[in-house]
């Protein structure tokens, strides 16, 4: 019996995402951090309620470590979030996981990672520190004695999704800005 060939037909082209409007960057920063917080959830299973609205100074000086991330070689990846940042907060987010995934193991990257955790969540180490104290560690992962280094208490993408409402709320507040801009002003 001869063989049977079924052609394959490509399926179409996703369509490109429309640009984000600031009704959706609102509506991702809302979903993701209900009621303007973010809960964050070390390896030990605590869970630690962060703000995510900074004053200016600290925003500027997060911004200036953030920077410095952006210059180290590893770094460059984070460059690439921009042109996702002008698409959906889907495609955003998606990039912003992908490049934490190449990024998990330059110590460079996580070193200023948490130093950026540090500067926007001033009090998480000694509240890490204090929570950890508390526990009954059988796997041995407590440190006996002095302050929990950050990289040691919350995964990779934890600390980034720490830093994400500092990123989601400036486009936000930009996009609703070029919304305002962009839309037709009064006919007289």
């Amino acid at each position: 019996m001869p063989e049977t060939i079924t052609p394959q037909v490509p399926a179409p082209a996703p369509a490109t995402p429309a640009p984000a409007t600031a009704r959706d960057w609102q509506h991702l920063f809302d979903t993701l951090f209900p009621e303007g917080r973010h809960v964050a959830r070390d390896v030990m299973g605590c869970q630690y309620t962060l703000r995510t609205v900074l004053p200016a100074r600290r925003e500027a000086e997060l911004v200036r470590k953030l920077g410095e991330l952006a210059r180290l070689p590893a770094g460059q990846h984070v460059a690439q979030l921009g042109s996702a940042a002008s698409g959906s907060g889907a495609d955003l987010i998606g990039s912003l996981l992908a490049t934490v995934a190449k990024l998990a193991a330059e110590e460079d990257v996580l070193r200023l990672l948490c130093e950026a955790v540090e500067i926007a969540h001033p009090g998480l180490r000694a509240a890490v520190t204090s929570s950890w104290c508390s526990l009954d560690d059988a796997r041995g992962l407590v440190p006996t004695s002095g302050p929990v280094d950050l990289a040691d208490a919350f995964d990779t993408t934890e600390l980034v999704q720490c830093l994400l409402p500092f990123v989601l709320r400036p486009a936000s507040k930009v996009m609703g800005l070029l919304d305002k801009l962009s839309q037709p002003g009064p006919t007289t």
